[in-house]
């Protein structure tokens, strides 16, 4: 790798430009005011982990799931309803005219915080899969750190009342 005395650092694949799209979606989630923009931030950044596209998102609120204000119109009664049925579970979810989509849970150590539903243009390699899985987590971390956050702010606003 020396040229001439130099040190050249190696090109860049795809894949650590995806892996530093998300260290850099994590660190915006973490520092996102509500559960709302974290969800959106994810569904922004889908597409970097592969040949997904973010269809819908769903929080948990008050034992509801709750539609993102960036879900479709188009399907979204049959996902809305499809994903309510999986009741925590991750799992398939029919997208006429597309490959593949999926309903995947974002869970906390308190449980399920919502849904991001994705679908794919095209088979994920097993790297894209990972991103993806790698995704969800951070995004359900950051959905559990915000849920804590506001639980503890609660708390602390009836004690000094």
């Amino acid at each position: 790798m020396a040229v001439r005395g130099e040190l050249h650092p190696p090109a860049r694949t795809r894949a650590d430009h995806a892996l530093l799209d998300l260290a850099a979606l994590s660190r915006a989630q973490f520092g996102a005011p509500d559960e709302v923009e974290i969800l959106r931030l994810a569904m922004d950044h889908v597409a970097a982990a592969g040949p997904y596209s973010a269809e819908a998102g769903y929080l948990q609120v008050g034992g509801d799931l709750v539609p993102s204000p960036r879900n479709g119109q188009t399907h979204a009664s049959a996902v809305g309803r499809r994903v309510r049925e999986l009741a925590g579970r991750d799992g398939d979810v029919a997208f006429p005219g597309r490959r593949r989509g999926w309903a995947l849970g974002l869970r906390g150590p308190a449980g399920l915080h919502g849904y991001l539903v994705v679908t794919s243009r095209s088979r994920p390699t097993e790297a894209e899969r990972s991103l993806l899985a790698l995704l969800v987590r951070h995004t359900a971390a950051a959905l559990s750190a915000a849920v804590a956050h506001r639980r503890n702010a609660r708390t602390r606003g009836s004690c000094t009342g």
